[in-house]
C-alpha cells in the first residue's frame, strides 16, 4: 500500500454524503431509527466521534452494508490522522553468521588444561 498525500474522508462525511442526502434521510430519522442519541449521529457526521463496532454494526444492518466496512473507514481514517512527519529506518534481518563453530569460552578452556596436567 502505498502512502498517500491525501487523507482519507471522516466516516461521517462517508455517512452523510454517500447514504443520508441520497436516501433523504435526517439526522434524527436515523438516530431513531438505530436507537441511538441524536448527538452520536451529529457529532459523527460532523468529525467529532468516530465509529465504534456497536455503531458499525447498527449502520451496517440500517444500509445494508457490513460491519466491517464502517469500521475499515475509521481505522483508515486514524492511521491517516496519527501519522508520524518522518518515518523510521526499516530493520534489516542480522547478517548470517558462517558455519563454524564459536570458539569455547576461556572458563571452559581452562577447565580442560587443568585436567590434562
Amino acid at each position: 500500500m502505498s502512502i498517500s498525500s491525501r487523507r482519507p474522508a471522516h466516516p461521517g462525511q462517508i455517512l452523510l454524503e454517500r447514504y443520508l442526502v441520497p436516501w433523504q434521510v435526517s439526522q434524527i430519522n436515523l438516530a431513531r431509527h438505530l436507537k441511538v442519541p441524536m448527538q452520536r449521529i451529529n457529532q459523527l457526521i460532523n468529525g467529532k466521534r468516530g465509529i465504534t463496532p456497536d455503531t458499525a454494526w447498527r449502520l451496517a444492518a440500517a444500509f445494508n452494508t457490513t460491519p466491517e466496512l464502517w469500521m475499515n473507514l475509521q481505522a483508515q481514517h486514524d492511521l491517516a490522522s496519527c501519522q508520524p512527519a518522518t518515518m523510521h529506518a526499516a530493520l534489516r534481518p542480522p547478517a548470517k553468521r558462517s558455519a563454524r563453530r564459536a570458539p569455547a569460552p576461556a572458563t571452559a578452556r581452562r577447565r580442560k588444561t587443568r585436567a590434562a596436567r
